[in-house]
């Protein structure tokens, strides 16, 4: 069985939850540094991703975390669902007056 790589010259993937406008992060595949992986690549211009230890502490690279989005690109919030919105879109510890 051929595998993806083998059968594409342009793979892009957007990863995006729900509490994002539209996509949070975005990678382009590039032969050179295939790793056999498909990554949910970096943030995009108005968005920064943090991947944080159940303390709130940012993780090293590599080491596994929650992941938290804030910017320009963060939804407002649940719609009709303020303790929702309260709930899950807290202070941005990185950024005073930001969410995340």
């Amino acid at each position: 069985m051929r595998k993806w790589h083998d059968r594409t010259d342009l793979l892009i993937n957007a990863y995006g939850p729900t509490e994002g406008t539209v996509c949070a992060t975005i990678w382009k595949y590039n032969q050179i540094t295939d790793q056999g992986i498909v990554p949910i690549g970096t943030p995009i211009a108005n968005v920064k991703a943090y991947i944080l230890n159940r303390e709130g502490a940012i993780q090293p690279i590599g080491v596994p975390g929650e992941l938290c989005i804030a910017g320009d690109g963060l939804a407002r919030g649940y719609l009709n669902r303020p303790e929702l919105t309260a709930e899950k879109f807290v202070d941005n510890p990185f950024e005073p007056g930001g969410r995340m």
